[in-house]
């Protein structure tokens, strides 16, 4: 084995930081946007057709000002990037889905494999929840 490769495999838990803040600069300022401009996100939702358009306008904005904080301080990051990854699944198949095919998707996909590799991996080193964790025990 290589000398990177093995430097590789010993710190691979850093490559979370760089995941949640990505998560967290796309998110915390998209849920921002929603929640300061309800009344055009609640447009927005209605003409995609989404049931109870206003309602889940200030849902989704929470979801994603507030996942979006978990996730950058490393706090809940496995819940916080489930609840994102559904919003991204919605989003796709509604406002980035159109006559068969997907369009403009690039920024949703990404988020969406992002929040689930969080999901899946955590918050990683220098995560809130770690050091909550390591208080407990």
């Amino acid at each position: 084995m290589c000398k990177m490769t093995e430097w590789c495999d010993k710190h691979k838990e850093w490559a979370t930081i760089s995941l949640r803040l990505l998560l967290a600069f796309i998110f915390i300022p998209a849920g921002w946007g929603k929640l300061m401009n309800i009344a055009g996100t609640t447009g927005f939702f209605g003409s995609l057709g989404i049931p109870l358009a206003g309602f889940f306008a200030v849902v989704v904005g929470l979801v994603e000002l507030l996942g979006g904080i978990a996730v950058l301080i490393g706090l809940a990051t496995r819940y916080a990037s489930a609840l994102l990854s559904i919003i991204m699944v919605v989003a796709l198949l509604t406002a980035h889905f159109d006559g068969g095919q997907f369009v403009n998707y690039g920024k949703a996909a990404v988020s969406l494999l992002v929040a689930l590799s969080l999901m899946f991996s955590g918050e990683g080193v220098l995560g809130l929840e770690r050091v909550i964790c390591k208080k407990k025990k």
